[in-house]
């Protein structure tokens, strides 16, 4: 589940998110939060900001860079292109 405010409408976001994953193979969990800024006041380039505690991540994502089974605290800095 992920919540977001904007605090500029079109231009910061503040944002909090949680992931709960649970089954016969154990279980994984993330909470974090952070910031967006849309740089041209759109979705199409935007630097996100985040921290997030993660335990036995149950997913990997090359492109947010976490691995399944990661464990600890992450700080990340992205900009980010739509085409």
């Amino acid at each position: 589940m992920q919540l977001s405010y904007s605090i500029i409408p079109r231009r910061l976001d503040l944002f909090g998110r949680v992931c709960i994953v649970s089954g016969k193979f154990g279980e994984g969990t993330e909470i974090g939060g952070g910031i967006n800024w849309y740089v041209f006041d759109n979705r199409n380039v935007r630097g996100t900001f985040e921290t997030k505690k993660v335990n036995h991540s149950p997913a990997a994502n090359d492109l947010y860079g976490y691995f399944a089974g990661e464990i600890g605290t992450r700080f990340q800095a992205r900009i980010l292109t739509d085409f």
